[in-house]
């Protein structure tokens, strides 16, 4: 196959198709790298809800477990403890509810929201209890005959499920995050190799594709050039449009 191209466009394709190419690895392993940035951040938002989860359902359990230490031994200790417990049941949860709006994960934040409203209840429950053993009404026998503590436990029991099912659920959708993540690796390394191996062959099959002919059109005009002193009848000319063979037309026109 012949191809009738100039000199300057011959420089243009050997320019062009490697870059061209060049792109396209390049297009290619952004795309990877990207992929595996996502994996990435899919794994570390599972894992702050995961443990804004746990950190709900174990400070709303303190939260129980200082009421009643409080309820039998009256330390103010156990009283300030259920307070920061409290508050930090509070923030986890806003902070869980946050993470889950911002992916817009509003199955597990409805989920979250009813095991906030079981905190709430919890607390004002727990709040009563406080308010009673300082009023002096706080023995054991009354709250268990109340049986207030035994309300409280089904609802961190309530609690506990819901938050339990948010961290199995997430556990299970983060659990191939890991051989996602290596795999898009490894195609960042395929693509990366396989660019290089490319452009340089591309590079090295043009430029040779190129020069064959260039250098053969050369030949020609030497030899036409070594042939006219000794009077031997020049070759034919060359065929094609590019700057050689022009400067040959001119020649066999001189002669």
């Amino acid at each position: 196959m012949r191809f009738d191209l100039k000199i300057s466009q011959i420089g243009w394709i050997l320019v062009g198709v490697p870059l061209a190419f060049e792109l396209l690895f390049v297009g290619l392993l952004t795309y990877s790298v990207h992929q595996a940035e996502l994996e990435i951040k899919r794994q570390e938002h599972a894992k702050d809800i995961v443990y804004c989860t746990s950190s709900a359902a174990t400070y709303a359990t303190q939260c129980a477990v200082n009421v009643g230490a409080y309820s039998v031994s009256r330390a103010e200790h156990f009283k300030d403890l259920y307070q920061e417990n409290k508050s930090r049941t509070k923030e986890a949860f806003n902070q869980l509810e946050s993470l889950l709006t911002a992916s817009s994960d509003s199955e597990y934040l409805s989920k979250a929201k009813e095991a906030r409203l079981a905190a709430n209840e919890g607390t004002l429950l727990l709040d009563e209890l406080i308010d009673s053993v300082d009023k002096g009404y706080g023995s054991r026998n009354v709250l268990v005959s109340h049986g207030r503590m035994a309300t409280v436990k089904k609802i961190i029991d309530r609690l506990h499920l819901k938050l339990k099912s948010i961290v199995r659920e997430q556990t299970a959708d983060t659990a191939d995050s890991p051989k996602k993540e290596a795999e898009f690796r490894r195609m960042t390394e395929v693509f990366l190799f396989a660019g290089i191996a490319a452009n340089i062959f591309i590079a090295f099959a043009l430029a040779f594709f190129f020069s064959r002919s260039i250098i053969r059109k050369l030949r020609v005009i030497s030899d036409n050039a070594a042939r006219l002193p000794k009077g031997i009848a020049l070759n034919e000319p060359l065929i094609g449009q590019d700057e050689i063979v022009h400067l040959d037309h001119v020649f066999h026109s001189m002669v």
